[in-house]
């Protein structure tokens, strides 16, 4: 394994204005379990296997009214654990109006939005012209950024959350660069991806691990590793494992608070992420050739870019040398 570390220096990007604008219909890539080849699409449900599809949400014992709003969202199709404990930071649309702004984003990350962003960007090649997918939308200029920075690549786009897609499609329809126009959305669970074995070069994942259960942390993991060619790159930006030097880290009332938003940021923490990547890649024929990390905010985050290799071209390699 080779890891290499070096110092960022962000510039703060400019994010432009939101406009209104409409979802044009849009090519996908070889769906799993559907006879198509291609289908013009941007709901995805009928298509996913059953674990993706939308769970009926419980009902309540007779005579016992629930109005809890994440049934609301849970009803449309929404998990239940985003739609129980993120409702109001990614489903509603007055928060997704409120959370996407870079002052917003700043402060949440403790002044490390741009530095994490420009970090995970340093490891996309403007010369890329192959398939990417970004498994869900994020708030902030990243994604139009990476359109930007990637002119000629096929950016796909998912998300779960159909305002999630509308306001990330906004961002991106004032953006500059090839892929920024042409990107392709569509609707769908991470944990269950439509898309055909092997079909991109490199998926994208940005802060959004965390904010998964643990078995469905698996699932999307196993999902883009599937979809991912043999010889891929997995980009993750994410928060650092739990240490005992940073401040964040040792203060329990500041460890508490934070776990205390992020109700399933605490067990990801524990995990040895790079050694699941390495296990989820072998279970898909893979093998993990090369890690890039970089420690931001003292390792509070981190941004990792894993290179691909088929398992027995890399084992081949090995006994070679």
């Amino acid at each position: 394994m080779q890891t290499s570390t070096q110092q960022m220096h962000p510039e703060d990007p400019k994010v432009a204005p939101a406009v209104d604008v409409s979802v044009p219909e849009v090519e996908t890539l070889a769906l799993r379990e559907t006879p198509q080849p291609s289908a013009k699409v941007i709901e995805l449900e009928p298509l996913l296997a059953p674990a993706a599809k939308p769970q009926a949400a419980a009902k309540p014992a007779e005579g016992k009214a629930d109005n809890a709003t994440w049934r609301k969202f849970h009803n449309q199709g929404i998990p239940e654990y985003l739609a129980r404990r993120y409702w109001w930071a990614y489903l509603w649309n007055v928060s997704v109006w409120f959370f996407d702004h870079a002052f917003i984003i700043n402060t949440i990350l403790f002044g490390n939005y741009y530095k994490l962003m420009r970090a995970a960007l340093t490891r996309v090649d403007p010369d890329f012209d192959g398939r990417v997918l970004q498994i869900t939308c994020v708030y902030g200029a990243f994604t139009p950024s990476m359109a930007e920075k990637m002119p000629k690549c096929e950016l796909h786009l998912i998300d779960v959350a159909n305002v999630q897609i509308q306001s990330t499609l906004r961002k991106l329809r004032v953006a500059k660069g090839a892929s920024a126009a042409g990107v392709q959305p569509a609707r769908m669970n991470a944990e269950t991806l439509a898309y055909a074995d092997n079909s991109f070069d490199k998926v994208v994942i940005f802060f959004l691990l965390h904010e998964l259960p643990h078995d469905a942390r698996a699932r999307a993991l196993d999902e883009a590793m599937r979809v991912l060619r043999p010889d891929g790159k997995l980009l993750i930006a994410e928060y650092g494992e739990l240490g005992t030097k940073h401040l964040m880290h040792r203060n329990k009332f500041l460890r508490n608070t934070l776990e205390a938003m992020e109700p399933f940021l605490g067990r990801f923490r524990k995990e040895n992420l790079v050694e699941k990547i390495r296990d989820t890649a072998g279970r898909a024929g893979m093998a993990v050739t090369d890690v890039f990390h970089l420690p931001v905010f003292g390792g509070f985050y981190r941004v990792l870019d894993f290179s691909m290799k088929p398992a027995e071209e890399a084992q081949s390699r090995a006994g070679k040398s």
